[in-house]
């Protein structure tokens, strides 16, 4: 059985990748009811990694571990809240 992640707050989970700075591709959405478990979480996200090889192939996502490579102009890192 998965690990049951906490009770999730309403709304929708939108899974995608930058392609290049500034912009982001959504591929796949959910219900973040339908997200309740790290295994469903992680189907969607791996069905959203498939959706990209599928549609752009070779083309990489974009890959940095720098917030500046993703996002031009105001932004607030909420990790850093």
């Amino acid at each position: 059985m998965g690990t049951v992640l906490p009770q999730a707050v309403p709304g929708f989970r939108l899974f995608g990748r930058f392609i290049e700075r500034d912009a982001f591709v959504g591929l796949h959405l959910c219900d973040r009811r339908d997200l309740r478990t790290r295994a469903l979480y992680e189907a969607a996200a791996q069905a959203m990694i498939e959706e990209w090889a599928r549609i752009f192939g070779n083309i990489p996502p974009l890959r940095s571990t720098d917030l500046d490579a993703y996002l031009s102009g105001n932004y607030v890192d909420v990790d850093d809240l």
